[in-house]
């Protein structure tokens, strides 16, 4: 048996509205169709995060099998990665006993081209994620949003403080609406009850850069994987690069599908 009081009825009729408006509008938008697939069956094929009480994965993962849920992977201990059309995101809301939270994919960085700083997470943000499907309320106005930032190992220094790294990618998403809206109106923001609470999570890596500060390898900026300009003479006498490691910052950014926090406080 399952009860569902007003406001998570209300909750996931606006998802139910917006899922609606992504299927029309994102088609031919190529950032977001990196996120999505197409199943056999024909529908759009969605990736999903969830996540719960550490040592509870397991059982988190068996729920979504149920479901119907695809490419269940289990993530540390207290999260679960799936995929499945956005009928398996409505039921893992409403049936899943376990699950704190359930996110949505919609941009994820290539990680040929890591986020450095600030401003390469703005315009990361700015063109991989579709606002109109995303912010609009489908009759010309605009719902409020709210960004929270996690971090799964160490980020570039530029990147490392949760707030102003929220405030980027929020900033990348008014701008964004801005330039599209004849009136410049903009989204407002709602930290307490967004009517679209984003997560962005970062996740940290080395990569080999040269002494110019030019990325090497891996797409690295400039280097495209050739060899660095700066060197040195080694204690032998030969040539050799001198290459250093620089942390980059790989970036996904969730959409939760429901408010007010975890579904345990409905």
């Amino acid at each position: 048996d399952c009860c569902i009081d007003e406001e998570s009825n209300h909750s996931i009729k606006d998802y139910s509205r917006q899922i609606a408006t992504d299927g029309h509008e994102i088609q031919g938008h190529e950032t977001v169709q990196q996120i999505i697939d197409v199943g056999n069956d024909g529908q759009i094929i969605r990736e999903y995060f969830a996540t719960c009480i550490p040592g509870l994965q397991n059982i988190l993962a068996s729920e979504l099998i149920t479901l119907g849920a695809i490419d269940v992977v289990p993530t540390g201990t207290s999260g679960v990665s799936f995929a499945g059309n956005s009928t398996i995101g409505l039921k893992s809301i409403l049936w899943c006993r376990t699950a704190h939270k359930v996110m949505e994919l919609i941009a994820s960085s290539p990680f040929s081209t890591p986020v450095r700083n600030s401003g390469d997470l703005y315009e990361f943000t700015k063109a991989s994620i579709h606002t109109p499907s995303l912010l609009g309320n489908g009759q010309g106005g605009l719902m409020t949003l709210s960004v929270n930032t996690i971090y799964t190992a160490t980020v570039p220094k530029e990147l490392c403080h949760g707030h102003f790294t929220a405030l980027t990618v929020k900033n990348a998403l008014v701008d964004a609406v801005r330039e599209l809206r004849d009136d410049g109106d903009r989204p407002d923001v709602d930290v307490e009850d967004s009517d679209v609470p984003l997560v962005a999570v970062l996740k940290g890596r080395r990569v080999g850069s040269d002494r110019l500060g030019r990325g090497r390898g891996r797409g690295g900026r400039g280097g495209r994987g050739g060899r660095g300009r700066g060197g040195r003479f080694g204690a032998r006498g030969d040539f050799t690069d001198e290459v250093e490691e620089e942390i980059v910052a790989d970036v996904d950014i969730y959409r939760c599908l429901h408010s007010g926090g975890s579904l345990h406080r409905r």
